[in-house]
């Protein structure tokens, strides 16, 4: 064999092995997933972007003669989803771990990994605030909407308002769970619930502590980044410009379209408490705009037509825009928009002064802005 031949063949098992080692070096780990109770193969991926859903495959489980699969990978320690016919199996995987998948129908069971457990258990916490808090005022608030009785309308702000209220205690109360798992990987996930601002303290020590455990990894920079963009949110802060199309097609420019004081509105027509707030938006921008009140409404469609109708419907008469591209888009990255709905209050100079806030506290902030007692 020529020394040429012996280099080309080098080359290519370099690399072979290159392709599947993982990009994010610093931070490899090698640990083993066994998975038993398959009925058809599987996929495995790694969530690259929480907020964004965005994932890659990294690996395909071939169930073969049999129903279990035990596979050793030399990958980060990371979030990953074990996708088995219609089940999403999260995996929060470490260095050393031996995880064990155990499927039967369309329950599963995961063991080995105490990250997993820790998320596992954030959600249930979460979920069952929801279902006592959040569920019943949206279910009451549901029925009458879909009755369309005029009679019903003060009652149907009512409940929009409180679903409002009930979404953001739901909010608050999940740093309490966040709290509870130190720097486990259950932390990254989680991530796409942070948002008050007065627990960015406690997130940015949790950021480094992070960043101490997994070094140069991408999960840690991510955590941080997400800490990055609350401070660049938060009151006080300089609101990013924002540019989207309207209706036409014509981009117009947040910088280019504020006021005195303009609300930045994050919707959809989708979102039923977007459009209950409605009444109070009319309200406001009929009262105030000729004062220098403007509402810059963002919608987070993912469909012309209805984001038109909604518009129609609603009288949304206020500067609109959307790019029709949902939650990606720039804008709902550089405003961490991860729920609907969520707004801010800017002055002329861009300065955010209020975020999240809706119903009377937004028509009690709007009106002592204007000098108006009411």
């Amino acid at each position: 064999m020529t020394s040429k031949t012996s280099s080309f063949l080098l080359l290519l098992v370099l690399v072979y092995f290159s392709a599947c080692t993982s990009s994010d070096q610093s931070a490899s780990s090698v640990f083993s997933l066994e998975v038993t109770g398959l009925s058809n193969d599987a996929l495995l991926y790694q969530v690259t972007n929480p907020v964004q859903q965005q994932r890659a495959l990294v690996d395909t489980l071939l169930v073969g003669q049999g129903t279990s699969v035990l596979k050793n990978y030399d990958l980060p320690p990371h979030y990953y989803i074990l996708e088995a016919g219609d089940l999403q199996i999260p995996i929060l995987a470490d260095s050393g771990q031996h995880i064990k998948v155990q499927i039967s129908g369309s329950n599963y069971a995961v063991a080995g990994s105490e990250d997993t457990d820790q998320y596992e258990a954030y959600e249930q916490f979460r979920k069952s605030i929801l279902q006592k808090t959040v569920y019943p005022v949206r279910e009451q608030l549901y029925a009458l909407r879909d009755q369309n009785n005029p009679a019903d309308a003060d009652l149907i702000e009512k409940l929009g308002r409180q679903q409002l209220h009930a979404e953001q205690a739901y909010r608050d109360t999940l740093v309490h769970a966040v709290r509870k798992m130190g720097t486990s990987l259950a932390i990254y996930p989680s991530t796409i619930r942070w948002t008050n601002d007065q627990d960015i303290p406690f997130y940015d020590s949790i950021a480094a502590a992070f960043a101490t455990k997994y070094p140069n990894s991408t999960i840690a920079s991510y955590v941080t980044e997400t800490v990055e963009k609350m401070k660049r949110i938060a009151i006080g802060s300089p609101a990013k410009d924002i540019l989207a199309q309207d209706t036409t097609g014509t981009t117009i420019s947040l910088h280019s379209s504020k006021k005195t004081y303009t609300l930045i509105d994050f919707w959809a027509s989708w979102c039923s408490p977007c459009r209950t707030e409605n009444p109070t938006l009319q309200k406001l921008y009929s009262q105030y705009k000729d004062q220098g009140f403007e509402i810059y409404g963002v919608a987070m469609e993912h469909n012309k037509k209805a984001w038109v109708k909604a518009l129609d419907k609603d009288n949304r008469n206020w500067i609109n825009v959307s790019n029709i591209k949902g939650y990606q888009t720039q804008s709902s990255q550089d405003y961490s928009v991860t729920a609907l709905p969520k707004n801010f209050l800017i002055n002329q100079e861009g300065i955010i002064l209020a975020k999240d806030i809706h119903g009377e506290d937004l028509v009690t902030k709007i009106a002592s802005l204007f000098g108006d007692s009411e």
